[in-house]
């Protein structure tokens, strides 16, 4: 056992409550293949059950419409698959009930019936209780968090400006003359030649734009970032959770639908029913635990590094600022005699 584990579990038992991490743990322990795990509302159920689970190739003990594809490739139809009945005097499969001569047919069909509404019932339950604790998983999410804050935008605008300034002194000056400004020609005009005149200044402004450049990706992708993560938890994420229970459902129906006649068939002998025709339902739901998971590796990747970025974007931001700066007093050094290059 991890020591998160047993932190997480001491805090349980003196009665704090672990939910995001008991829901975090389930979905990373699902992975072992326990389909169980759905079952526990307390983390240390949840962990007996996780190391008591026992990775089996056994597949065709567990429910076929649980199937995925990384179970094994012998496993294709579901009349291998075994199951319990009071009718029947041990564990069968639904191809070895079809092939009884000691029961009819109408007997076949029932006892085939409650097989099929059985897995069925069963993995209902399981898909409404794990879209249940993966909607939870993300209202646990901090809304409103203080501590991680967005970028200023102030620092964007004045250095995209200061960008936009530095392009038109390198590729169309004239735009930084109008006629209403005139005190900027003769600045303006001069610097210009200083690039042709000097390779270092205009490699030093080169330079500059780059760095400048550089600042605003950094501060938009981080700002961006942090607004994706913060804004998971919101009246939007509840209506995708709502409208994915409604798509999960509609699966379902017609999972269901295409079991629906399979009893009266197999009772016949037509047993072979192909799992990837059921699997529909579960790769949703595999789609839907994909992004929850993503959505929680996000959140605790900028938990664990976000001081360390935000001090980097001041740093680059210093620098960024110094540079531009050093540009013009290079510039003016130059223009003033001061600097000889």
């Amino acid at each position: 056992m991890k020591p998160s584990e047993k932190l997480m579990l001491l805090l349980e038992l003196n009665g704090y409550d672990v939910s995001k991490f008991r829901l975090k743990k389930q979905l990373e322990y699902e992975e072992t293949g326990n389909n169980d795990l759905y079952k526990h509302s307390t983390y240390a159920d949840l962990i007996v059950s996780h190391y008591q689970f026992e990775q089996t190739h056994d597949y065709v003990h567990k429910n076929p419409l649980m199937y995925n594809d990384t179970w094994s490739a012998t496993v294709t139809s579901i009349d291998q698959f075994y199951f319990e009945h009071p009718e029947l005097y041990s564990d069968m499969t639904i191809q070895e009930v079809s092939e009884m001569d000691s029961i009819k047919v109408e007997k076949k069909e029932q006892v085939i019936a409650d097989a099929i509404e059985g897995w069925t019932e069963e993995y209902k339950v399981s898909t409404t209780l794990q879209m249940e604790h993966l909607s939870q998983m993300i209202q646990l999410l901090p809304k409103k968090n203080k501590t991680y804050k967005k970028p200023g935008k102030l620092s964007i605008y004045i250095f995209i400006i200061t960008l936009l300034l530095m392009a038109f002194l390198y590729r169309s000056p004239e735009f930084l003359k109008p006629s209403f400004l005139s005190m900027t020609h003769t600045i303006v005009t001069n610097f210009n030649q200083l690039l042709y005149d000097y390779d270092m200044f205009s490699l030093a402004g080169f330079i500059t734009i780059l760095f400048t450049a550089f600042y605003i990706v950094f501060n938009n992708a981080l700002s961006r970032y942090i607004r994706d993560v913060s804004n998971e938890k919101s009246k939007h994420s509840k209506r995708v959770f709502k409208k994915w229970g409604k798509d999960l459902a509609k699966a379902r129906k017609l999972q269901e639908k295409e079991l629906k006649g399979y009893s009266k068939a197999a009772a016949k002998g037509k047993t072979r029913l192909d799992l990837k025709s059921l699997v529909k339902p579960e790769r949703k739901l595999d789609k839907y635990k994909w992004y929850v998971a993503m959505v929680n590796r996000r959140y605790d990747w900028m938990t664990k590094h976000y001081k360390t970025l935000r001090r980097w974007l001041r740093r680059t931001l210093l620098v960024a600022t110094l540079m531009n700066i050093g540009f013009i007093l290079f510039g003016l050094g130059l223009l003033g005699g001061w600097i000889n290059v």
